[in-house]
């Protein structure tokens, strides 16, 4: 119930999961794409043939992430039900499927490898690769923390910014409708889980610190046992032999609101 009610909300929060999940479909596909691991596509057909860049002519080569195919996919496959309401909502949610999926190609690149004599790079062979997922990850979360507020225009076919102060949003801009719920408490309606009982770290100044993830409530002490293993030897061959020890240690978690 809680899953369900979260994704109802026009949130920055539900704007950033639409966007990593639509990125997401378009880096696997494209991927599995590029592996032979489908059957109805495969790399970049249209990397074939003779090109350039700053630095000089190469030849395509290798096997060029096929990326167009997996957005035209993803477009088909991610954006059908919203498609079908055509709400606030639902162009909320397309707009950040679109950032999403436009996260992805940004950071496509150019790779090549060299071929001549004693490793000189007479001839060029390249081809299109996405770069580590992590990357859109990271520009995605920058995305979340800039992310524009906007109210749907008399049209209903589009955005305008919240506040005259804001920016208009770019097709690369998060956007979302409302402000976030406190997800400090316990509230089924908006999804929030609230923290109380939530494992915390007694001596970080970061997120997962009991002064952060508390929400000033205080955290609650307890000391607990853990099995461990321990004392391990190597037995030729070839196995490892280990002890269960047990440990004390503290655990804190934070206290529910009352």
């Amino acid at each position: 119930m809680f899953i369900q009610s979260f994704f109802f909300l026009g949130s920055r929060e539900v704007a950033f999961v639409y966007a990593i999940s639509s990125a997401g479909v378009v880096y696997t596909l494209a991927r599995a794409c590029s592996q032979g691991e489908l059957d109805n596509c495969s790399c970049d057909p249209t990397k074939t043939g003779s090109s350039e860049d700053s630095k000089g002519s190469f030849n395509w080569g290798g096997c060029s992430d096929h990326v167009e195919h997996a957005i035209h996919f993803s477009q088909i496959f991610v954006d059908a039900k919203e498609r079908k309401e055509r709400d606030a909502q639902a162009l909320m949610n397309l707009h950040n499927n679109r950032a999403g999926r436009k996260a992805v190609k940004r950071f496509m690149s150019l790779q090549c490898k060299c071929h001549g004599v004693s490793g000189s790079c007479t001839v060029r062979t390249c081809w299109q690769a996405m770069a580590d997922f992590r990357r859109t990850g990271d520009h995605l979360r920058k995305r979340y923390n800039g992310a524009v507020q906007v109210a749907v225009n008399q049209y209903g076919t589009g955005f305008t910014a919240m506040h005259t102060h804001f920016k208009r949003p770019s097709k690369n801009d998060l956007v979302y409708l409302e402000d976030s719920p406190d997800y400090c408490i316990r509230d089924p309606q908006s999804g929030s889980m609230g923290t109380g009982g939530r494992l915390c770290n007694r001596t970080s100044r970061g997120m997962d610190g009991c002064e952060v993830m508390c929400c000033g409530r205080g955290y609650d002490t307890a000391r607990v046992s853990r099995t461990t293993k321990c004392e391990c030897k190597f037995h030729w061959c070839c196995a490892v032999h280990c002890q269960d020890c047990q440990q004390l240690v503290d655990e804190y978690t934070c206290k529910s609101q009352t």
